[in-house]
């Protein structure tokens, strides 16, 4: 096959993608008519979706949506993905045997930062693996693929419950990341105005989580002054590149370099599925009020935004009742820990 220039390689994956040709199978075509092979791969793909969405073009035929009911938090066409981190007692080769088990579809890899299909188990770096004298735990991080709706959440809940038969646990190096898609619902910009409405609301998020997660966490630092100037310059370009441990921050505004989405950092690890669940819930409820404040502001007024007078966190965000039980709770634990 003769070699052809990037731009028409780039015109074949997006008449792919609206054709709704696997990602795997693109990939194989853009090397085979590439000089360079090896230099077209997922994020190839991903940065030709991205343009195709700035120019409201679809490609999203190839990734399957799972029909579902719709759901007022969970839209069946709005994806969001979830990152465990915890220690199991036993291998991650058992681990994903046991999910398979469970009829999902996992695989044990190397450290990457690639989306997949399946989910996904690897090692974490910020995790030592804990030993005793009679029991062995690994420490591992398990990735969700793109997950959609209340089905997505069955997902979930049977990963939990694997984790509970391998007696999972964490401990205060543990973290949970939960991503909301931002292409297809305002890209950049909805991943900024995520991280500026969390600013604004922070103290709300702190009096819900444990203290090892509240001020200078390690892994999630409160959104800076100077992060903001940057996010400025993100909107004004309508570019952002991937920045090492900027990304460190109770919203993580960078993984829409890499992923298209924003990512929630700030909750403390758990293997539990109510509060898992309902993090997914929580954070869902700031992006689509980000979506819907984007709509309404040019750039500048992005950044003038403040939280409304007379509003307080259960208002603003329109939770329903079981989700303001579930907040209520969280607060009044920390509470009383404290006390």
């Amino acid at each position: 096959m003769p070699r052809i220039r990037g731009q028409n390689i780039s015109e074949m994956i997006r008449q792919g993608l609206i054709a709704g040709t696997p990602e795997s199978e693109l990939i194989a075509r853009a090397r085979a008519m590439s000089p360079n092979p090896m230099s077209w791969n997922h994020n190839s793909i991903e940065w030709v979706r991205r343009n195709m969405e700035r120019r409201n073009e679809t490609g999203s035929a190839s990734r399957p949506v799972i029909e579902q009911p719709s759901s007022t938090i969970l839209e069946r066409n709005w994806g969001y993905g979830v990152e465990i981190e915890c220690y199991i007692q036993g291998t991650a080769i058992t681990l994903e045997r046991k999910l398979g088990e469970a009829g999902l579809n996992s695989a044990f890899e190397d450290y990457n930062h690639r989306t997949s299909n399946h989910w996904k188990i690897t090692s974490d770096a910020t995790l030592e693996t804990k030993n005793s004298d009679r029991n062995v735990f690994t420490n591992v991080e398990i990735v969700s693929p793109i997950l959609y709706g209340e089905a997505g959440l069955a997902q979930l809940k049977k990963v939990c419950e694997v984790i509970g038969v391998m007696n999972g646990r964490i401990n205060t190096k543990a973290g949970l990341h939960v991503h909301h898609a931002c292409n297809g619902h305002g890209g950049l910009k909805l991943a900024v105005m995520a991280a500026l409405i969390y600013r604004q609301f922070q103290d709300d998020y702190d009096k819900m989580l444990p203290k090892s997660r509240r001020h200078h966490c390690e892994y999630a630092e409160h959104i800076s002054v100077s992060d903001i100037e940057n996010y400025k310059r993100f909107v004004r370009t309508d570019s952002i590149r991937d920045d090492g441990l900027a990304r460190r921050r109770v919203v993580n505004v960078y993984a829409y370099a890499r992923h298209g989405t924003c990512e929630f950092r700030q909750h403390s690890g758990s293997v539990d599925y109510t509060k898992i669940s309902n993090w997914v819930k929580i954070t869902r409820h700031v992006v689509i009020r980000a979506k819907k404040l984007i709509n309404e502001m040019d750039n500048e007024a992005m950044f003038c935004w403040t939280k409304p007078a007379g509003e307080d966190f259960y208002s603003f965000f329109k939770f329903d009742e079981e989700t303001k039980t579930y907040i209520t709770q969280r607060r009044e634990h920390f509470l009383t820990a404290a006390a």
